[in-house]
């Protein structure tokens, strides 16, 4: 599946995940236990896995460079764990997710998807996300938010597009939002 999108007003084509990183966008996925992370791995090589050319020479990881970048990266997301080189799945879920947002950071997006972003974390973890979120859309970073959380989408959107069935059917500016309109809209209610 190739996906078109619109980059700095030229139309460009992702065929992979390599092409799409190099363009500067990131994703973080719904399921990080299935999709995200390195469950036999540690936090950090979790957190340094997509930025590997930054922590190693000619094939070769460089530890200290390894620890550099993740641990940077980590201490600004307040990770909570007893050793960096912990396994991954040492960690709740919601330092789980800042694993995965870690990783995302240090490929140094232009825009960073987030799919369902703050699913089965608490509520200070989901705060925490939160914060990160609205830090890196006011440092310039396009953030793209998928959530079927309304609550989320008021909090953290600008504009938000509904989809149903794979087909855009309406676009909702923040200032017309609220959860009433949200649930029109994704009933199909709403014209």
């Amino acid at each position: 599946m190739t996906v078109e999108l619109m980059l700095d007003g030229e139309a460009v084509v992702i065929k992979s995940p390599a092409e799409a990183a190099l363009r500067g966008l990131s994703y973080i996925t719904e399921d990080r236990k299935r999709d995200g992370l390195f469950g036999c791995l540690s936090i950090l090589t979790n957190v340094n896995a997509s930025s590997l050319s930054r922590v190693s020479r000619w094939g070769v990881m460089s530890a200290s460079a390894e620890g550099l970048a993740g641990s940077a990266v980590l201490s600004q997301l307040r990770l909570q764990a007893s050793s960096l080189s912990a396994g991954v799945t040492s960690l709740s879920g919601g330092n789980q997710q800042k694993v995965v947002f870690a990783r995302g950071l240090l490929q140094k997006p232009r825009v960073l998807i987030c799919d369902e972003p703050t699913r089965g974390i608490d509520v200070g973890a989901k705060e925490e996300i939160y914060q990160l979120i609205l830090t890196l859309a006011a440092a310039g970073i396009g953030v793209i938010i998928i959530s079927s959380e309304f609550s989320e989408l008021l909090r953290l959107s600008d504009r938000i597009l509904v989809m149903r069935d794979g087909v855009l059917t309406d676009t909702i500016d923040r200032d017309d939002a609220d959860e009433h309109v949200l649930l029109a809209a994704a009933s199909g209610l709403r014209r």
